[in-house]
């Protein structure tokens, strides 16, 4: 059983993002290489904040910065030149300290669910000092 199931999340209330594995995103086996899924998950994480209705940017501007502090990913099945990659993204935990994502990859062709991933950021300032989100991150992140 995947995590998002476990969790009884539904593919409707994740925010949606599409990928196209290009060529140089593939590895000898032809297989999308690991390493650009977390470069996948990145934009989904931006796409899923704009569904909120900020923009990274504008974190910035506001002196909130979001590293990874922590990554995890399983890898079920291949994804491979020219495919289109669906990832579904959710808030699985937030608190004024931190934010849980999780991420499902399905790819549109085979219409199989390819990876799964957790990732963990923090808000920090512009020095890199953890801070906490103000009530409005929180507020929207929640929602």
């Amino acid at each position: 059983m995947l995590l998002f199931e476990k969790l009884d999340l539904k593919l409707e209330d994740a925010v949606i993002s599409r990928f196209v594995v290009r060529y140089g995103e593939t590895d000898q086996m032809a297989f999308a290489y690991y390493g650009r899924y977390f470069e996948w998950f990145e934009v989904a994480r931006v796409d899923w904040l704009k569904d909120k209705g900020v923009t990274y940017k504008e974190m910035e501007e506001n002196n909130v910065f979001l590293p990874v502090v922590e990554a995890k990913s399983k890898y079920i099945s291949p994804n491979r030149y020219d495919d289109e990659i669906i990832i579904f993204t959710w808030a699985k935990s937030v608190t004024k300290r931190k934010i849980e994502f999780l991420h499902i990859v399905k790819n549109s062709r085979t219409k199989l669910i390819t990876t799964e991933a957790e990732i963990c950021l923090i808000p920090v300032d512009k020095l890199g000092k953890p801070t906490r989100f103000n009530e409005k991150y929180f507020n929207l992140f929640q929602s």
